[in-house]
């Protein structure tokens, strides 16, 4: 994730990462392989701050398994962080399936697992 760096301490640094409030600092040492200048494994991350409803992501499940997803719905917590509703799912004229909310037919997995993602997790991508 892109972060800033709060404070250095010796070869520790103190990190907050773009999207979480700023008081929620992680420490790193300044040698870890989770430390990269900045872009390097960011680019192109605007395409995160884009995303609306309908959108499409690939995004990740709780045992660790990718599918195709369908951003539902957003919302900005009293923290100012940014979340996504992302169903597993996505939505096309042929899908196998019916969607009670909104009656459209999709493919994936049901409103069941439906879940909230901060917009800037790894668990989401284009």
């Amino acid at each position: 994730m892109r972060g800033t760096i709060r404070r250095v301490d010796g070869s520790d640094l103190y990190c907050s990462f773009d999207g979480y409030p700023e008081s929620d600092t992680y420490e790193f040492s300044r040698y870890e392989s989770k430390i990269s200048p900045l872009g390097s494994r960011t680019d192109n991350w605007d395409w995160r701050e884009k995303l609306t409803k309908k959108d499409r992501v690939d995004a990740i499940d709780t045992q660790h398994k990718w599918y195709l997803g369908t951003v539902l719905d957003a919302r900005t917590n009293s923290d100012e962080t940014k979340e996504l509703y992302i169903g597993y799912r996505f939505y096309v004229p042929d899908g196998s399936k019916i969607d009670s909310t909104n009656n459209e037919r999709y493919e994936g997995w049901s409103s069941q697992y439906d879940t909230w993602i901060n917009q800037y997790s790894v668990s989401i991508q284009p």
